[in-house]
């Protein structure tokens, strides 16, 4: 009798597999990243160099003119809708002096004298001179201060375009309505005839409207706050004063500086 056992043996090796880590791929990209929105809230101050003057026939540029303003705005993914109230404050200083004469006549004056002898006849010759004798004169000492003050609301659109640590760089587009709230000084209107007129003789415009194009910087300082500095050229759409013999549209470039928050 034979009796076959069936048995089961179970090999066991290891063997030493050596696996491949993956590799971390860091993003080293400085465009912005997409926003998920959300709202901030800008604090600003801005010297500006303008030609504001109403005074002089060829304006110069001048720095007596500053801003100040809060911006409110919504963030969307890259982009930034804001609405914004500012003060605009034109400033103008003005030191001249003329001298105008009217009317007037020519005093003859004898200045030489001769004579000859002709057989029993003397002929006398006098030499003349003349001058020209004033009979009015009316001196113009100027020593102006003009002040113009305007209200603005404005609505802007700024775009994030680019990054690098903490830093973003943003264009901006900017368009206002600007509300006369005060004026203060003298104009000239005519050089030939150099009277001043009073800023409250002249027609000024109530409302002017204005474009703004800006380009800046925005560095994180902390969580939620950013300090915020942008150059940028503002140029009104509208007269400031109604039929002034000059163009009075106001133009000029300028530094804003301000601090952002988000909510």
């Amino acid at each position: 009798v034979f009796n076959i056992v069936v048995d089961t043996m179970l090999i066991v090796d290891t063997v030493f597999v050596e696996k491949e880590t993956p590799a971390v791929i860091k993003d080293t990209s400085t465009f912005v990243k997409d926003s998920n929105g959300g709202w901030a809230s800008t604090l600003y101050i801005s010297p500006l160099a303008t030609n504001f003057s109403l005074t002089q026939k060829e304006p110069s540029i001048t720095l007596r003119n500053i801003l100040f303003g809060v911006d409110v705005s919504r963030e969307v993914k890259r982009w930034n809708f804001s609405a914004g109230l500012r003060l605009s404050h034109f400033a103008e200083k003005f030191n001249h002096s003329y001298t105008i004469t009217e009317g007037g006549y020519f005093a003859t004056d004898t200045i030489d004298e001769y004579y000859t002898v002709t057989q029993q006849d003397t002929s006398w010759y006098y030499v003349t001179d003349s001058s020209w004798v004033d009979i009015k004169t009316n001196e113009y000492d100027y020593n102006i201060k003009n002040r113009v003050g305007y209200l603005s609301f404005s609505l802007s659109i700024s775009y994030d375009y680019y990054k690098l640590d903490k830093i973003s760089l943003y264009g901006r587009v900017s368009a206002s309505a600007n509300v006369l709230i005060y004026k203060n000084g003298t104009a000239i209107k005519n050089f030939n005839q150099p009277n001043g007129v009073d800023f409250a003789d002249l027609h000024f415009s109530k409302t002017i409207y204005s474009i703004l194009l800006g380009a800046g910087v925005r560095y994180s300082l902390i969580d939620d706050v950013e300090l915020v500095g942008e150059v940028y050229y503002l140029k009104n759409l509208t007269e400031t004063v109604v039929s002034f013999p000059r163009n009075t549209k106001i133009s000029g470039a300028g530094l804003l500086i301000g601090v952002k928050y988000h909510f």
